[in-house]
């Protein structure tokens, strides 16, 4: 990444052992903050990457950087947290006037979410127990518009787990424990898997 641009102060919430920090860049100039709730990871990541400045906390500590970055990402974090709304505020807050912030969460405009999400609402079946949220584009542009910001582009980042590699394994342990857990007939989830396995190319 020598003849990358520098891209200013950048901070990843829900940094876990900050890999996507730690190689971001060599450079030794810009700050790099991880803040993550896992004392452990953290842990971890000061072994690794000493040059990082970690945080254990979390989305209450965003408030120390408020207006003070150039990027700030979360990867897979927002989805598990209470209220996914205000942690986006802070997230945003965090940003200096013409900073970037990158979120990435599940999407269920797919296969594998429309199973998922008909099961969640018509059935009430716990599909997952740390993801509190289904979040979509919808609500990330609700957010948006009401802090009269303008969200630019969506993107599909890993195709894996919603209809290619890593589908039939996640959707099989899935789908077996949320039905056992709710007193329902599993029997016929291997049929569906590969009912979407076999559909999947068109």
């Amino acid at each position: 990444m020598e003849n990358v641009p520098n891209p200013g102060n950048v901070l990843d919430f829900g940094c876990g052992e900050a890999d996507f920090l730690g190689l971001l860049y060599s450079n030794s100039d810009i700050r790099r903050i991880g803040i993550d709730f896992s004392h452990k990871a953290l842990e971890t990541a000061a072994k690794k990457y000493p040059f990082l400045e970690l945080v254990l906390g979390n989305e209450e500590k965003l408030s120390n950087f408020e207006n003070a970055m150039d990027i700030v990402v979360s990867f897979g974090t927002i989805e598990h947290l209470d209220n996914p709304k205000d942690t986006f505020r802070k997230l945003m807050d965090s940003l200096k006037s013409r900073g970037f912030l990158i979120l990435s969460c599940p999407s269920f405009f797919n296969a594998r979410g429309i199973i998922w999400m008909a099961l969640v609402k018509l059935f009430n079946v716990p599909m997952s127990l740390s993801d509190k949220h289904f979040l979509s584009p919808y609500e990330f542009k609700n957010w948006a518009e009401e802090i009269k910001l303008e969200l630019l582009d969506f993107k599909t980042v890993n195709f894996a787990p919603t209809h290619e590699k890593g589908f039939r394994k996640d959707m099989f342990k899935r789908l077996t424990n949320a039905l056992n857990d709710s007193g329902m007939d599993r029997n016929n989830v291997e049929e569906l898997i590969q009912w979407v396995e076999n559909n999947s190319d068109f």
